[in-house]
């Protein structure tokens, strides 16, 4: 690193020190210095390097949130905490109203029967062939076997 990006010894040991506290890279004694790869989102992962790699991400986040509330007091914290909860609750009750009166809708809908996709382009053509056909059928039941 010294001699490729033409830097000072110490420089390069904090760069490798700073990107092995991140945990981008990690050391094999003897070996060297390697990259790590990164975990594949939705896998399972039980390695305790990945465990360690998300404790380390969760602890970054919280101090990044720390720094964002750090000028508001433990009541003022407190009140913004139950004003969220509050927003959150009446988007809940918002959405449990919008998907029942959804479901009331599409109840209705099938009711009156426009959930099934139309038979025919043409409603006119599709009523005569209807009532041709009820018709065809009254005749057979009046004649008999």
């Amino acid at each position: 690193m010294q001699e490729r990006f033409t830097i000072a010894n110490s420089t390069a040991q904090n760069a490798l020190s700073l990107l092995k506290s991140e945990g981008l890279i990690y050391a094999v004694k003897g070996r060297g210095v390697f990259v790590r790869t990164a975990p594949t989102p939705g896998k399972n992962y039980s390695s305790k390097v990945v465990q360690y790699l998300q404790r380390e991400e969760i602890e970054r986040q919280a101090r990044r949130t720390a720094g964002e509330f750090a000028h508001l007091s433990d009541a003022e914290l407190k009140a913004l905490a139950n004003q969220i909860h509050d927003e959150l609750n009446q988007a809940r009750t918002a959405y449990q109203a919008a998907v029942e009166k959804g479901r009331k809708i599409t109840r209705e809908l099938g009711r009156r029967g426009q959930l099934a996709p139309p038979l025919h382009d043409d409603p006119v053509a599709a009523r005569k062939e209807l009532e041709d056909r009820l018709a065809g059928a009254k005749k057979r039941r009046q004649q008999g076997p």
